[in-house]
């Protein structure tokens, strides 16, 4: 098949999608992987002087770092250094004694996978921190042990996924403890330099401090990188666009990647993760579909025999099983209530009451939750869900978009999409991917305003693209120019 050109008609709206996410007085770069083509597109400013070409700025990534820890994991695993399933009190020192429910161990999956019920961040950290815009530089190993050998946990051990920075920091610690290295020697020997990713560090060269993106807060203002010493495991790196680019090529398509088998384990779906409970906020929408099946009843006086009547029944309900089997039964059970008490003449203030209070709810946390994607299943680091899901992008801060593509498309779904985003004091990146329509995005920011939405909606713009063309788009020379490089 012919390749096509698509992505210069689009390199408006990608530019468009990636200015709406700058934060003051910084940058993003975007890259693009598509198809085996690579797209690198810088703007904003990075420095205060002259801008570096967008892919060769570096930033710190976060969290990002995440899915490096738990490939080192999944290359050990297939080395036979660790298993999955050896607690993670089999390679600590017998002074620390970790945290154990009913006599479960929490085990290197359980930390890989955000189940070990440990804490989002340690409660001592606080104590150790000396300046607020560099939190994690003096909160050391054995701060760590103390405060492992100290908790109790909350909840059974692989039962919910609870987003935990200490869990991710400490597996990067075990790790290295048992390649006897530290984490940065560890990831670089086992992942950077197989890939070839020669810009990605935690410790910067004086050649890389030169180029690296000042990081800016949300209001714009200069602040410092972060040190994270003791849980660098969690967010310590530092890259590039094009290299992470490179890391993003070996997990879409891991087929001729040195890291096949190991990317592969990383990405598959684990028992202790597969069950995703719908949010209060799925519940939410279902009254809120139900309120306006019933409304809808109200305003136009339909009756048993009009046809609509049946549609404004039973319409809530099978909507709201995109939510889920329980905001269904949920919505179809208010629906069929509130219908018996308008039919028979009940006092229906209170039904009104409900109908306002479930589009008041809905619509704060629309309006005012901001853009994001929700955690809904949990490979090894990576987060995943599928591309249209409710919640993502910036389409998610407009209530009516959201209820009108629930209304129209309620079972859309789109492709499988993975990702994972990081931020720290002074920048945001996020990177997606996915593999039915060979599509990466890469997104960089030296600010700490999210960039999640901007690599969303760019990846759905580059998906829709796809579909519409029947192929995977290649990129033109002419995309080449002005706005955006080829590695």
């Amino acid at each position: 098949m012919a390749a096509i050109n698509t992505l210069n008609p689009l390199q408006s709206k990608i530019r468009d999608l990636a200015t709406a996410g700058l934060g003051k007085h910084a940058g993003i770069v975007v890259g693009i992987l598509r198809g085996g083509d690579q797209w690198v597109a810088g703007y904003g400013s990075f420095d205060a002087g002259q801008q570096p070409p967008a892919e060769d700025a570096i930033f710190d990534i976060g969290s990002v770092t995440k899915v490096f820890t738990t490939l080192v994991l999944a290359e050990m695993v297939v080395r036979g250094e660790v298993a999955l399933d050896d607690p993670a009190q089999k390679y600590l020192p017998s002074t620390l004694q970790m945290p154990k429910w009913r006599g479960q161990e929490i085990t290197l999956l359980h930390l890989a996978t955000h189940t070990s019920s440990l804490p989002r961040l340690p409660a001592n950290l606080w104590k150790t921190v000396k300046d607020q815009a560099n939190p994690y530089a003096n909160y050391q190993v054995s701060d760590m042990y103390e405060f492992l050998s100290g908790y109790k946990l909350k909840r059974p051990i692989g039962r919910r996924v609870e987003y935990s920075n200490l869990g991710m920091g400490f597996l990067g610690h075990i790790l290295g403890l048992v390649a006897g290295q530290s984490y940065e020697e560890l990831v670089s020997e086992r992942i950077l330099r197989p890939l070839g990713m020669n810009h990605t560090s935690i410790a910067l060269s004086p050649e890389q401090q030169g180029r690296l993106a000042p990081g800016h807060t949300s209001r714009g203002t200069v602040t410092a990188n972060w040190d994270i010493p003791t849980l660098a495991g969690c967010g310590a790196l530092s890259s590039t666009a094009r290299d992470v680019l490179r890391f993003m090529a070996a997990s879409m398509s891991c087929a001729n990647s040195p890291l096949a088998e190991a990317v592969r384990l990383c990405q598959r779906l684990y028992p202790e993760t597969r069950n995703d409970r719908p949010s209060w906020k799925a519940y939410m929408l279902a009254l809120l579909l139900s309120g306006l099946g019933v409304l809808a009843q109200w305003l136009f006086g339909l009756a048993p025999r009009d046809p609509s009547f049946v549609l404004a029944v039973y319409w809530p309900g099978i909507f709201a099983t995109s939510f889920g089997l329980a905001p269904a039964l949920l919505a179809t059970a208010t629906t069929v209530a509130g219908t018996y008490f308008l039919q028979h003449g009940h006092n229906f203030n209170w039904w009104v009451g409900l109908v306002v209070g479930g589009v008041i709810s809905s619509f704060s946390f629309f309006a005012f939750g901001g853009p994001g994607v929700r955690n809904r299943r949990v490979m090894l680091g990576w987060q995943y869900q599928r591309l249209y899901q409710l919640g993502v992008g910036i389409d998610a801060r407009n209530v009516w978009v959201e209820l009108a593509r629930h209304v129209f498309l309620p079972f859309k779904r789109g492709p499988r999409l993975v990702w994972h985003n990081g931020g720290t004091g002074g920048y945001a990146s996020f990177v997606g991917f996915t593999r039915e329509t060979e599509a990466a995005v890469v997104v960089l920011a030296n600010s700490a305003k999210s960039v999640d939405s901007v690599g969303v909606e760019i990846l759905k713009l580059l998906n829709r693209e796809t579909s519409r063309n029947w192929g995977i788009a290649r990129v033109s020379s002419e995309t080449q120019q002005g706005e955006g490089k080829h590695s």
